[in-house]
């Protein structure tokens, strides 16, 4: 449910006052969820390609889903994908990045907004 404030103005010398509009909205919660790699997974350049994977809830209807690589020169956009209805999201991730240790994190959308974002996944690329 969200909670909406809404104020009505009934002409120019009225008070404004809000009052609460509540809606409720029929969408499953939506999450998503690492299961590959590992939290702390050590990777090697001689590893990749590698698949990424996530499992997601409540993603019917997603229009895409982004996963951004966090390291020490910012945030990047690996890969951009139209998720499946349900189940399990892989992703395949063909050449390793620089190696160091960076953050992967899932943003998926719905209606080109931010609908959930997963926990941030640590990792170490090495030679």
């Amino acid at each position: 449910m969200a909670r909406f404030e809404v104020f009505r103005n009934s002409g120019p010398h009225a008070l404004d006052v809000p009052y609460l509009l509540d809606v409720q909205s029929d969408r499953e919660p939506i999450a998503l969820t690492w299961i590959a790699p590992a939290e702390g997974a050590a990777l090697h350049a001689s590893d990749f390609p590698v698949t990424l994977a996530l499992t997601g809830v409540g993603t019917a209807g997603a229009t895409r889903l982004e996963v951004h690589i966090m390291d020490a020169s910012g945030d990047r956009l690996l890969t951009s994908v139209v998720p499946p209805e349900s189940g399990d999201i892989r992703i395949f991730w063909p050449t390793p990045p620089t190696s160091g240790a960076m953050t992967l994190r899932a943003k998926l959308f719905v209606a080109d907004q931010l609908a959930a974002e997963s926990a941030p996944r640590a990792i170490t690329v090495g030679k």
